[in-house]
């Protein structure tokens, strides 16, 4: 029995978390997305990098089962997608700009939640997702008072309550502030060590480059994939030696979570 076990673990192991392949999709006569490959594993970070335009939110939309696809497969952990409401609770979503009550602690925010409200500890729950993303000591802190990069921390902790395997995070970083990607990136890499797969939807290099693997995106397809280290200094399409001549790439660093707000 127990070596049974231990082979259905190995299998859960090697299988995707989410898996696309040949995925397309159509915006009225225009391909969006033209024949997408793509596997995220848990407690894999993967950066789907690519200009404004390229898909890459639509192709969040459709693992997220926001939206639907015209040819191609979608898995999730070897399987078709369930019911919308657990593909829901599976698959979360995070993106730039989310709203926050703005009078209303993070942490209060947190237990007000459907998954949360009617459970006893969910004060306990909610100081414990808010530690997760470096919040522990801004339970009580207001959304106005937060750095923009604490904003999306909390929205990734905001993001976890259902108790996702995976998040679908939509160009949280604006691009041109280095300190944000790298808290971001921080979160991001704090939660895959706790089994979390992120795909992280960006154009910002900085962060990108705290992921396990860059997926580079271009007019609907794949044109480069592999890890940051490599990718960034050794890209081979023109496409993407282009979008790097654009930016300059902040070292990669790991960040520390900033002290509370006093």
């Amino acid at each position: 029995m127990a070596a049974v076990l231990d082979d259905l673990l190995a299998t859960l192991a090697a299988t995707p978390l989410v898996s696309v392949a040949a995925l397309h999709k159509r915006h009225g006569h225009r391909e969006v997305l033209r024949g997408v490959d793509l596997e995220l594993r848990r407690g894999e970070v993967v950066a789907l990098l690519g200009r404004g335009g390229a898909g890459k939110s639509t192709l969040l939309r459709c693992i997220a089962g926001l939206e639907g696809f015209h040819d191609g497969t979608l898995s999730l952990q070897g399987r078709p997608p369930p019911q919308p409401a657990t593909w829901r609770r599976t698959v979360g979503w995070v993106f730039q700009g989310q709203h926050l009550p703005p009078d209303i602690g993070l942490g209060w925010h947190l237990m007000q939640s459907a998954a949360l409200a009617d459970r006893p500890n969910a004060a306990a729950l909610a100081h414990e997702l808010l530690a997760r993303v470096g919040l522990a000591e801004l339970f009580d802190a207001l959304p106005g008072g937060l750095t923009a990069a604490q904003r999306q921390r909390a929205a990734l902790a905001l993001a976890l309550v259902p108790g996702p395997t995976a998040l679908l995070c939509d160009d949280l970083t604006s691009g041109d502030d280095p300190e944000q990607a790298g808290e971001v990136g921080a979160a991001a890499r704090a939660l895959a060590s706790d089994g979390v797969a992120l795909l992280l939807a960006t154009h910002d290099l900085a962060l990108a480059r705290h992921a396990d693997r860059i997926v580079f995106l271009h007019d609907g397809r794949v044109l480069e994939a592999g890890p940051p280290a490599e990718l960034l200094a050794r890209p081979h399409t023109p496409e993407l030696k282009r979008l790097l001549a654009t930016q300059r790439p902040a070292p990669h660093r790991r960040s520390a979570w900033p002290a509370a707000p006093a």
